[in-house]
């Protein structure tokens, strides 16, 4: 990983002095006379963090982090000042002030000081047992599936015969409003649940198959047909949401390089580009008024590509909206919010949460007039908000922490795909602090991490001395 990580850090360095170069020079709008300061503190904190690196070219944990916060500190950077889209979209039902956007612009400084600083005085302590560990390539294990997994597998296939709108229904995006694909997916957890582990589980199983098979033989067949399967994975989780299309992917992108080799390489590329035409098409679906009134349909998608990826990554103009929310409504707004954006999450517990006394509801009641929740109110406003603004990056310190803790412990009896991929998807939701907010990061925990980690929990450690083995031949055995 770290001839791979040294690239990095080239690409990372001409690209920031490209955005600060690009910021200071370009024709910044309204409240945006600041922004270059966020590349140009990202910069020196690239250069003089030096554990941050070693530890990020040894772990993927902090590799995703560093990764996500380059994209949000530099690359929404860049799109905003070269596209020049410093307006709000035309669906805010409020404008956003001076004050707020430069409040705004230091509150994004001081969060990419504060995980950095993290990072940089935490690591050593936390991986200290493993800092001169020697990483190999790991050899995967045929998976052996207990009677838990086998129930769960049986009762998830009768499920999708059943109920198969669930299983597809996020596909269902493209011939439906989000409106009604949204309140698809608020009024069934359980069933998100369930499919959401189904799909980690059940396809894993074959991928790790696969992945066995071509260990065993290198015959390039089982190459591509994990790859076959990883997009059919990342196929079944198309909806409003591109995340959760790109996230099987690039957590299979970290896991494939040891395995496949500069082979390997080839197809993510293939993938990584049928994924950006898919991603397109959606995007291009939720913005359909780029044709109209336009001479340049391109430009007007990029402009309007760029406002979105501020909004993605909890950037500038969100954040300042946010702050004018939480001000709004402060007398709404405390530390049992924070236990129910928690909880109104979780599977049966959330029917007893009232929906409007969430965060995210009451910042998309001032910011979108209660049209729909599809905005996010950024982790630092969400810790402004729960905790007063002493504790502005309290939760991402937090999940930093977290993270760094989690992947120092976090090891499985058993090598396979499925127990890479769950650490990975773990490692991801805290990574993502910076982008997210609480619901969001409890939402993929509760729908996904947690029921799919608890089959594999239940299916290692219940029926130990009888399991049906995936490999040649499946049977039972004493």
């Amino acid at each position: 990983m770290r001839n791979g990580y040294r690239v990095y850090k080239r690409v990372v360095f001409i690209t920031t002095i490209i955005t600060i170069f690009v910021a200071l020079l370009s024709n910044k709008g309204y409240g945006y006379e600041f922004i270059y300061f966020i590349p140009i503190v990202y910069l020196v904190l690239f250069m003089i963090c030096k554990r941050v690196h070693f530890y990020s070219s040894k772990y993927s944990g902090l590799l995703i982090l560093n990764g996500l916060m380059f994209l949000k500190y530099v690359i929404a950077i860049l799109a905003t000042c070269a596209t020049q889209s410093y307006t709000l979209p035309s669906y805010y039902a409020v404008s956003v002030s001076q004050s707020s956007y430069h409040w705004a612009t230091f509150i994004v400084m001081g969060e990419e000081i504060a995980t950095f600083l993290t990072i940089e005085l935490c690591a050593d302590a936390i991986y200290k047992s493993k800092k001169n560990q020697i990483h190999v390539d790991k050899k995967y294990d045929r998976v052996k599936m207990g009677p838990v997994m086998f129930l769960f597998i049986i009762i998830s296939l009768i499920c999708v015969a059943l109920m198969p709108q669930y299983l597809f229904g996020t596909i269902g995006i493209l011939f439906s409003s989000e409106n009604q694909m949204t309140q698809t997916l608020e009024t069934n957890h359980v069933m998100s649940m369930v499919f959401g582990a189904f799909k980690i589980v059940f396809i894993g199983l074959f991928i790790n198959k696969a992945i066995v098979k071509y260990q065993e033989s290198h015959k390039i067949r089982y190459m591509i047909f994990s790859y076959l399967l990883i997009a059919v994975h990342c196929f079944l989780n198309i909806s409003t949401s591109r995340m959760n299309i790109i996230i099987p992917f690039f957590l299979f992108v970290l896991i494939t390089p040891k395995i496949y080799g500069k082979a390997g390489l080839w197809f993510n590329t293939i993938i990584g580009i049928s994924l950006s035409v898919i991603i397109g098409i959606v995007s291009v679906y939720k913005m359909p008024w780029i044709f109209v009134g336009n001479s340049s349909p391109f430009v007007a998608f990029f402009s309007d590509f760029s406002k979105r990826l501020q909004e993605y990554t909890s950037n500038i103009m969100p954040t300042a909206m946010g702050l004018q929310a939480i001000e709004a409504y402060k007398s709404s707004i405390d530390i049992t919010t924070f236990f129910k954006d928690i909880f109104g999450v979780m599977p049966v517990i959330s029917h007893y949460i009232n929906e409007n006394e969430m965060i995210y509801t009451i910042y998309n009641q001032y910011a979108l007039a209660g049209i729909n929740n599809t905005q996010l109110i950024p982790m630092t406003i969400s810790s402004i908000a729960y905790f007063t603004p002493v504790c502005t990056y309290l939760l991402v310190i937090v999940c930093t922490l977290l993270l760094m803790k989690l992947e120092d412990k976090n090891n499985y009896e058993a090598k396979n795909y499925i127990n890479d991929y769950l650490k990975l998807y773990l490692f991801f939701v805290f990574a993502s602090c910076t982008f997210s907010n609480v619901q969001m990061l409890a939402g993929r925990l509760f729908t996904n991490y947690i029921p799919a980690m608890a089959i594999l929990y239940l299916n290692q450690y219940v029926g130990r001395d009888t399991r049906i083995v995936i490999g040649k031949n499946k049977v039972w055995q004493k």
